[in-house]
């Protein structure tokens, strides 16, 4: 809380529960409040989700300020934790461009005290991945049983998820091609 503030310690032995006498009184002030901290979005965690969920942490009893490139975004409710710091989510009211922003954060509480900025996040809303594309799906048939062959192409760096049945069966990366779109052929077992 705001203000002048006085602190002091008291020990007490573990064995006998003697107290000893009170230490110095320290007096500290209090003249404002911390800036919330941002967990996610952040540089290691893409997204291409034009609505991203923002997560962060706060001093007790405050509401956090949302500002995406300079812009005032919104705010959270008031937010309180037995443990001092409370957890936010916020996630804002209009798509963001599929490009890079900077996201900063401002905690107030009721009375109007406001921390400064939070330390800047810069963060990215990339093109969302396009599907793979099956283009062929050959059944090598024999006298015992058959084998679908699956062929398509889909994006560099791809990680490919063979579903049969709406199981995983098989995941594996694409051979990337110069080209930015690569080809890929799985043989089921099935």
């Amino acid at each position: 809380a705001f203000g002048i503030h006085k602190i002091m310690v008291i020990a007490q032995d573990k064995t006998s529960l003697v107290l000893s006498p009170p230490s110095a009184e320290t007096q500290f002030e209090v003249t404002e409040l911390p800036a919330p901290t941002i967990i996610e979005p952040n540089k290691k965690i893409a997204t291409a989700k034009p609505t991203p969920i923002i997560k962060g942490l706060t001093i007790n009893n405050t509401f956090v300020r949302v500002y995406i490139d300079g812009v005032y975004n919104g705010k959270t409710k008031i937010l309180t934790h037995e443990s001092g710091t409370a957890n936010f989510s916020y996630q804002p009211f209009l798509n963001l461009s599929q490009d890079r922003h900077i996201l900063r954060l401002v905690a107030e509480d009721n009375l109007g005290h406001k921390s400064k900025l939070s330390i800047a996040q810069e963060f990215a809303i990339e093109k969302p991945m396009p599907a793979p594309i099956i283009y062929k799906l050959k059944i090598n048939q024999t006298d015992f049983f058959d084998h679908p062959v699956i062929t398509g192409v889909a994006k560099n760096n791809a990680l490919i998820k063979i579903y049969y049945d709406k199981k995983l069966i098989r995941q594996f990366y694409v051979k990337n091609h110069l080209s930015g779109i690569a080809n890929f052929s799985f043989q089921s077992p099935f």
